[in-house]
């Protein structure tokens, strides 16, 4: 039939689209994990975003300098990095409110703004499919906000705080991928290296100006925080680099897909690594 090409070429492009989302939702959830495995040392949680971003920067500057000068783009990055550096700020904040899966879960959230920008600034039609995946995605989330670091039930007695936090938390994640939806809808995809070396620069600076301040930064052994920094910056350089390859996508499904990987590969990590029990709870939300 006449729309038998157009099923094959959609298949064909957006199989591999899906991959590398999937790809980059798995490779996030290392900062995740990360953070929670320095958070039981009784590390610093921006000490972790600190070296991830500095490591960013580190790793796109090389080819941001050669690539095409495009100051509108740079703009944006300096924007998204702030912006990550006050999720951060806030992660830390929460874990001193609550347990750390609501935390993870509010910032997987955010792939709705990048979904929603697109559906309203862009006009990209979202299909009855792409809406179930949505639908389904928030639900495996509201349910992984109930387990706690053991996996069993989290305290029902949450606060307005800490609910406000979570909910500013999603809305101030967000914000960097929406940053960089619009920079592939503005034809700037080759200045995207430009966007991550200052999205990581300004992210640094944030940070290390934040741990400065009482000397914190000081104060303590930076060789403690390494491994675990080093880790959050392969997770957060890796997963970057693979959304790059598929931003172009349907946003209902690139960050969708992400989102999903990203929340199993740290419910896996803390089966296996952490030594969580798989409740029904934490079933639901895997196959959800």
């Amino acid at each position: 039939s006449a729309s038998a090409p157009f099923r094959y070429r959609a298949i064909t492009i957006m199989t591999p689209e899906l991959l590398f989302a999937a790809g980059s939702g798995l490779s996030i959830s290392l900062i995740g994990i990360s953070i929670r495995a320095a958070s039981g040392k009784n590390i610093d949680p921006l000490r972790v975003f600190f070296l991830l971003a500095a490591a960013g920067f580190i790793f796109f500057l090389p080819t941001a300098i050669t690539a095409e000068l495009r100051l509108p783009a740079i703009v944006l990055g300096l924007f998204a990095g702030v912006t990550q550096y006050a999720a951060a700020r806030l992660y830390r904040t929460g874990l001193a409110l609550g347990p750390l899966t609501p935390l993870w879960c509010a910032l997987l959230l955010g792939f709705l703004e990048p979904i929603a920008w697109s559906a309203v600034v862009h006009g990209t039609r979202l299909t009855p499919g792409h809406w179930i995946a949505v639908v389904f995605t928030i639900a495996g989330v509201i349910m992984s906000s109930r387990l706690s670091h053991n996996g069993s039930a989290a305290p029902a007695g949450m606060t307005w705080k800490y609910l406000g936090l979570l909910v500013t938390v999603l809305l101030i994640n967000g914000i960097a991928n929406v940053c960089l939806v619009e920079a592939d809808a503005r034809g700037w995809k080759g200045s995207f290296p430009q966007l991550m070396a200052a999205l990581y620069a300004s992210a640094a600076a944030c940070s290390w100006l934040e741990l400065m301040r009482g000397k914190r930064a000081a104060a303590e052994r930076w060789a403690a925080v390494l491994p675990w920094g080093l880790m959050a910056a392969v997770g957060s350089i890796g997963g970057m680099s693979l959304l790059q390859r598929c931003i172009q996508g349907n946003p209902g499904l690139v960050f969708t897909v992400q989102a999903c990987a990203s929340i199993t590969g740290a419910a896996l990590a803390g089966l296996i690594f952490f030594r969580e029990r798989a409740t029904f709870t934490w079933r639901i939300t895997v196959a959800l």
